[in-house]
């Protein structure tokens, strides 16, 4: 099967002729998540490269908040690669070259992006007190996709064959719909500390510098 073939059932859509309201699979996995993907690559790779000729700061930060903050990223890491996982056992019943195509691709571009993510927060950190602009879009777009995904899954027509393996069991629904609302809580908890970042403790008159 050729890589620019859509894998699941359906078309690129975007919109889905047997149920108008939805985006079809094909569309929400590869374009909608790379989305994300796409952006971070763009403005995040100049935003390093920029940082790492700065000076870094004689006392950079901390806080729970930083700590909590790395946490929640690694933890995105390893819900991606989870879903990443089910994916793969799903399809692995055809062979694993059945599965390799655009889907597969941007699930493995989302997973590169938070790793650079999760560099740019340390570099950030390191160099600059304040909130990265280029990470909170990141995030903002990240929770927007995975939210639109999450309502395809849960309010959305009735899940059919759409990967042409047959109808997913109520419990392997029941993973994937947990998976992405982990990720997306995890994802707006993230956003949430980055919007905080050191501001604060800058306007409170602590010594950070």
């Amino acid at each position: 099967m050729s890589i620019w073939q859509c894998q699941s059932k359906g078309s690129w859509g975007p919109f889905d002729p047997e149920c108008p309201a939805d985006f079809t699979p094909c569309f929400e996995d590869t374009f909608l998540k790379l989305v994300p993907v796409v952006f971070l690559l763009v403005a995040g790779l100049p935003r390093l490269i920029k940082l790492s000729k700065q000076q870094s700061l004689r006392y950079p930060s901390t806080s729970w908040r930083q700590t909590l903050k790395l946490i929640g990223i690694v933890a995105l890491i390893a819900i991606s690669i989870a879903t990443l996982a089910q994916d793969s056992f799903d399809y692995g019943r055809h062979g694993i070259f059945h599965h390799i195509g655009l889907e597969l691709l941007s699930s493995l571009l989302e997973i590169l992006s938070l790793v650079l993510a999760l560099a740019l927060t340390v570099v950030e950190n390191k160099k600059s007190y304040l909130s990265s602009n280029v990470l909170l879009v990141y995030w903002l777009f990240l929770i927007i996709t995975s939210s639109i995904k999450l309502r395809t899954l849960t309010l959305g027509c009735p899940v059919e064959d759409l990967d042409g393996l047959g109808k997913p069991s109520k419990r392997q629904q029941q993973l994937i719909i947990g998976l992405l609302s982990g990720k997306i809580i995890d994802a707006i908890l993230v956003f949430s500390l980055e919007c905080v970042h050191r501001d604060a403790g800058i306007q409170l008159g602590e010594d950070n510098y």
